[in-house]
């Protein structure tokens, strides 16, 4: 499972504050603060965008669980689409509703509902 990692960099003489995301096997990528903040939902914190951006270069899910490390910068973990099995367990219940229906008949509607 890949994680993104993201660290705020200070502003210097020449430079804006930035803010660094990297990901193992693909690099970093810098951008200024203040772009974040325009191209980003208003509600996400400019890490949560910067990690966002890297996602969508890469055609990874953009759905996040993120937090903050005792060293200040962030950490971005994917959140696993669950929505197959919540159908899988939709159809089990409604296979398990009819009286008729056996416990081999419902293991394949599992499995067609997770295909």
């Amino acid at each position: 499972m890949k994680a993104i990692l993201t660290k705020y960099l200070p502003f210097t003489n020449t430079k804006p504050a930035r803010i660094k995301a990297s990901a193992e096997g693909v690099g970093s990528f810098t951008h200024s603060v203040e772009n974040l903040r325009t191209i980003g939902d208003v509600k996400d914190d400019p890490h949560i965008t910067a990690a966002k951006l890297v996602c969508e270069r890469f055609q990874w899910g953009t759905s996040l669980a993120s937090g903050v490390l005792p060293d200040g910068s962030w950490a971005h973990c994917f959140v696993p689409d669950r929505s197959k099995e919540r159908e899988a367990l939709r159809e089990i219940a409604k296979a398990g509703e009819e009286t008729s229906t056996d416990i081999y008949t419902i293991r394949e509607i599992a499995r067609e509902a997770l295909r």
